[in-house]
């Protein structure tokens, strides 16, 4: 997905969409690079975009406000978010139905995905001027930490953030690479787990020590020298034996 910047007026909703659908793919987190909580950058990591299980939303107006499907009530708490951020005291009668979804909190990235998509259909349909995707994140209140998922939106393939300073909304995307079209990845997960979310997340996240610089070069070392280049040859083995250096290497710091 891509937006562009206009100087025009945007239109009005009824001269706009009467529906929209917006599809986006689900992330894999790689890990994080830096747990610093007093200078330089925070958190950044690497993570990869896959089409599959992926989210699909559709918005309408309607008679009402209202949110059906998969994660319905999650889904309606981003529209509500956007809305607000906007300036609405109310939300003007539009229906979005989740028509896919994974579950959210399994390491899928599905409620940075639904976030961005819920904003995406509603900017379009309810013709607001909010232009690019750091706009739509910071409108839902996504990326505040890892900004995988919110560059992946609307990139998609491979990519490489170093992380955020206190000065910045989102972390810069550093490095962005095409994966090769017949490369596939098995996803496996237990059962009936979910992962700590909201102020348990961020207190655990507030808890966990700082990790040294060279921690984080080292992480840095294993993306610029092994990861990318094994991608830019197209050699799976190498960049599958990267990958798992990174993973084992970031999860030390938990």
């Amino acid at each position: 997905m891509s937006f562009s910047t206009s100087s025009r007026e945007p239109p009005r909703a009824a001269e706009l969409h009467r529906e929209v659908c917006v599809t986006a793919p689900s992330r894999l987190h790689f890990g994080l690079m830096s747990l610093d909580h007093r200078h330089g950058r925070r958190f950044g990591g690497v993570g990869l975009m896959i089409d599959a299980p992926g989210v699909s939303i559709r918005a309408h107006r309607a008679a009402e406000f209202q949110t059906t499907g998969p994660l319905a009530e999650l889904v309606g708490g981003f529209a509500n978010r956007f809305f607000a951020h906007l300036g609405y005291d109310d939300p003007p009668p539009v229906a979005i139905r989740v028509e896919r979804a994974p579950p959210d909190h399994v390491g899928l990235g599905t409620g940075t995905q639904l976030g961005l998509a819920v904003a995406a259909a509603l900017n379009t349909l309810c013709g607001q001027p909010l232009t690019d995707v750091t706009s739509l994140a910071a409108a839902v209140g996504r990326g505040r930490r890892s900004a995988i998922g919110v560059h992946g939106f609307a990139e998609g393939g491979l990519l490489v953030e170093f992380g955020s300073l206190p000065s910045e909304r989102l972390a810069p995307l550093k490095y962005r690479a095409a994966v090769p079209d017949t490369w596939r990845f098995v996803l496996l997960r237990p059962p009936d787990v979910r992962g700590t979310s909201g102020t348990a997340e961020e207190r655990a996240f507030a808890e966990l020590p700082a990790v040294s610089r060279g921690f984080t070069r080292a992480l840095q070392d294993e993306v610029e020298r092994q990861l990318l280049p094994s991608l830019k040859h197209a050699d799976f083995d190498a960049f599958a034996h990267s990958i798992y250096r990174y993973g084992s290497l970031a999860g030390e710091a938990f």
